[in-house]
């Protein structure tokens, strides 16, 4: 019976992204039969595209650990401190959301008179644009009005009233 010795996660995935179209990392882990088989067919690339992807697998593994590993020291802290610490949060959340509440208010009223204050410019705005295209389309009404007086005194076409007559 073969001992199953627990093997470093990391040196894994460096062999398989390195190595794991040979299928090293499988051997390095003690999966022989894996690795026999990433051995056999590594003629064909797809060995290559596995090994790559149980790479990341096995750093994504040793990543979850080591977030484990501070979780299970984060528990370990006494009950006294938690109760201390959570204590101080409280206070200090109690503190930060009356002095919030203050900001808040007095944001509030002044967004309310900067917004009043916008909108007044805005229609002021909106009643210029508005007078503005009103002489605009009466200079341009004057412009054709002009120029049809013209036409009439000055007629384009001699010739064709000379024929018409």
């Amino acid at each position: 019976m073969l001992k199953v010795l627990r093997r470093n996660k990391t040196i894994a995935g460096v062999l398989a992204i390195f190595a794991g179209t040979i299928g090293l990392h499988c051997f390095y882990m003690g999966n022989y039969k894996k690795g026999l088989i990433y051995l056999l067919f590594f003629w064909t690339g797809i060995p290559t595209v596995l090994g790559i992807i149980d790479g990341a697998r096995l750093f994504t593994q040793v990543a979850e650990e080591d977030d484990l590993e501070t979780d299970d020291q984060v528990t370990s802290i006494s009950d006294e401190t938690v109760e201390e610490v959570t204590k101080d949060a409280v206070e200090k959340a109690e503190v930060e959301d009356t002095a919030e509440e203050n900001e808040v208010a007095e944001k509030t009223e002044a967004e309310i008179s900067l917004q009043s204050k916008i909108q007044k410019i805005k229609r002021q705005n909106n009643k210029n644009i508005k007078k503005e295209n009103q002489i605009n389309r009466i200079q341009r009404l004057k412009k054709l009005n002009l120029k049809s007086q013209k036409n009439r005194q000055n007629p384009q076409m001699p010739w064709l009233i000379k024929r018409i007559k």
